[in-house]
């Protein structure tokens, strides 16, 4: 899913264009039909979190589709916006 150039120091994981909205879908997808509260991270192997953010479905896509979702953030995602 990363491109060449993902880097684990940046604010955010480049990745392969053509994953994204795919990406972004199955996390909307999984978000509204799954438990009322879920959390996201993308993590390099053996990293943790260092920000924690509270989204909605909605929210979270948008993160993927534009700004892209952050190498050491844990993403706090509910159903309703909060």
């Amino acid at each position: 899913m990363l491109s060449d150039d993902a880097d684990w120091d940046a604010d955010t994981w480049a990745m392969r264009p053509e994953v994204i909205e795919p990406l972004a879908h199955t996390l909307e997808w999984l978000v509204e039909r799954g438990p009322d509260h879920l959390v996201v991270e993308a993590l390099w192997a053996g990293e943790r979190a260092v920000d924690e953010r509270h989204v909605d479905h909605r929210e979270l896509g948008q993160i993927v589709r534009t700004a892209g979702l952050g190498t050491k953030t844990k993403y706090m995602v509910s159903r309703k916006a909060i």
